[in-house]
């Protein structure tokens, strides 16, 4: 177990990944919660070895995200049959299919 930075549970504004990762050391944090969006822009931009390369450069851990999903509705991913959030359906489902 380790202590992780959950930025927004803070009031804490990181709009990039890095900034994300600058907070969570500077507080001393093992690990940082991560948007999904960023990491899926960046994985989609750059690849997903240029977003472990951060995270390993810095010395600290992806610990966890909020996944876009919306409990209520009957709208589900048709690769692996998540719940979907509205406004954010493509994000999650890009990173089902990715993984298998």
């Amino acid at each position: 177990m380790y202590k992780a930075l959950s930025p927004g549970a803070i009031g804490v504004q990181t709009p990039t990944i890095e900034s994300s990762i600058a907070a969570a050391k500077l507080g001393g944090f093992a690990g940082v919660e991560i948007s999904p969006s960023q990491i899926a822009d960046r994985i989609d931009r750059d690849g997903a070895e240029s977003v472990k390369r951060l995270f390993d450069e810095a010395g600290i851990k992806p610990a966890g995200f909020g996944l876009p999903t919306e409990f209520r509705s009957d709208d589900v991913c048709h690769g692996c049959q998540f719940p979907l959030a509205v406004d954010e359906p493509g994000i999650f489902c890009r990173w089902c299919l990715a993984c298998g």
